[in-house]
């Protein structure tokens, strides 16, 4: 994984790439959206080699579904899958800003955007789908451990 984000540095400022995970991360880690699709994070290169060392992490937000009912209409943060995910980001005007009157402390850093796509506040360890809430695997935990 390291040498796919070394091979990021050209983004246009502003905008992070997608890094999709291994499919045997994805098969190991149970590293699933909601869906089943892999996950990924969009990353962009810190733009100082002084900060190139610090990285800024952002969690996306997006609710949670707690029944069947709710799991089969979820469409929070980045959706239920990461098939229609761009393959790069436009970063937020905030602690992701490259502007340093936005953002004086972390303009310049490394930025890490995890994509919402697990339904379960990033908590989730299923390896397998929950049949009693439809068929989803809420292995938000596993996104963020691999």
């Amino acid at each position: 994984r390291v040498g796919a984000i070394s091979a990021c540095r050209s983004q246009s400022m502003g905008h992070a790439s997608l890094i999709r995970l291994d499919a045997d991360l994805v098969t190991s880690a149970g590293a699933r959206c909601l869906d089943g699709s892999g996950g990924g994070f969009y990353w962009r290169a810190a733009s100082s080699a002084q900060n190139g060392t610090k990285l800024v992490v952002f969690l996306q937000g997006g609710g949670e579904c707690r029944s069947a009912t709710e799991c089969a209409v979820w469409d929070g943060g980045a959706g239920r899958g990461s098939a229609g995910w761009p393959k790069t980001k436009r970063l937020g005007e905030d602690e992701l800003s490259d502007d340093s009157s936005v953002n004086p402390h972390f303009h310049d850093w490394n930025k890490l955007f995890v994509p919402y796509c697990s339904a379960d506040m990033h908590s989730g360890t299923r390896l397998t789908p929950s049949h009693a809430l439809g068929g989803g695997y809420f292995a938000g935990h596993n996104l963020i451990n691999t």
